[in-house]
């Protein structure tokens, strides 16, 4: 009896300490896999980010390709960005390092186009900005085609100088918005209204106004922002783009250009207060949800190209410099040949 205890004691002993050595094993396996799992993650974070850092470095240098590396989240990452071919692909590689555990990534990525918007006239306004629309002080606004410098080509077929959505939109903007601006004057593609104003409904127009806004302004190369309130941020050098490089520049709030020589070229968006002393800009203005444009007293704007006024409120006070805008073919085809967007598409994404 006593013999039987004791083995019956010793094999129990036996089993229990098997046991337990069989779950201290299983506790040390599932430590070091999820250490794995962390470590795997922690590479695979890397690797992306890699990929969302190198984009938005394209946003800004739109030749950029060639090797990258740097350090990230306490690990590194390496990789390469192929040269953009002729439609505007690219292919980003990326490997993140943590630890000892690497993780590869493949981008192939397309260039999203952006086109400036249609000409249906030298100024378009669309119906949700209409009520809220001022207009005050010099304007000069002609649908007369003319060379990227100003100079007009009457061999070229005029637009008119502004459209609306309707025709009571024409009757208020006549009597209300710019019959009472002595200074106003809106020249081009005719008849006149009131033997004064080159103003005219679209034709066949089918636009989305404002998806054509949001996908511009979202597509800026640089993005200046201002103040708020009463606070004003000033800019006073400001020269970006020319028609062979033309650039996407958003307004973002109260921004103040003094500059007697402020220039630049491609989609000028503005979204806030944007006061100026003088500028000389060649393609397009998109005012855009909340926009107010002021000409001081003795500067003046001068655009060659065309304006598109999509906002939810649009405000342009022009002093004794006034605002002219001149359309242009010329300048809207060099936009359409050389914008480049800072967008792209991804077409896949491979782990």
């Amino acid at each position: 009896m006593g013999k039987s205890a004791l083995i019956m004691t010793l094999g129990l002993s036996l089993i229990i300490a098997f046991i337990i050595l069989k779950l201290n094993t299983n506790a040390t396996q599932g430590v070091e896999t999820t250490v794995n799992k962390f470590d795997q993650t922690h590479a695979r974070l890397i690797a992306n980010s890699a990929v969302e850092i190198q984009l938005e470095k394209l946003r800004q240098d739109k030749n950029l390709h060639g090797n990258f590396a740097g350090s990230l989240f306490d690990g590194s990452y390496s990789g390469n960005i192929s040269p953009e071919d002729a439609n505007g692909r690219i292919i980003i590689r990326s490997t993140g390092l943590f630890q000892t555990i690497s993780h590869y990534v493949r981008v192939d990525a397309e260039r999203k186009s952006v086109t400036a918007p249609p000409s249906a006239g030298a100024v378009r306004i669309i119906t949700n900005v209409f009520d809220k629309l001022i207009i005050s002080g010099g304007l000069n606004i002609s649908g007369f085609d003319h060379d990227p410098t100003g100079v007009r080509i009457d061999s070229l077929p005029a637009i008119p100088g502004i459209t609306v959505d309707t025709q009571g939109q024409i009757d208020t903007l006549v009597d209300k918005k710019l019959g009472i601006n002595a200074n106003a004057e809106v020249t081009g593609l005719g008849p006149l209204v009131k033997d004064k104003y080159s103003i005219a409904l679209p034709s066949g127009e089918e636009v989305d106004w404002l998806g054509i806004s949001e996908d511009i302004a979202s597509s800026a190369d640089t993005i200046l922002y201002g103040g708020s309130g009463d606070k004003f941020e000033n800019f006073p050098n400001f020269s970006i783009g020319t028609l062979a490089n033309p650039k996407i520049v958003r307004i973002e709030g109260n921004v103040q250009i003094n500059s007697a020589n402020a220039t630049g070229a491609g989609i000028l968006v503005v979204n806030g207060n944007l006061t100026l002393e003088k500028l000389f800009w060649q393609g397009y203005i998109v005012a855009y949800k909340d926009s107010k444009i002021d000409i001081k007293l003795n500067g003046g704007a001068t655009v060659i190209g065309g304006m598109l006024l999509s906002g939810d409120t649009v405000e342009i006070t022009a002093g004794n410099g006034g605002f002219t805008l001149k359309y242009s073919s010329q300048v809207m085809q060099l936009l359409h040949e050389n914008l480049v967007s800072s967008r792209f598409k991804i077409l896949n994404w491979w782990e």
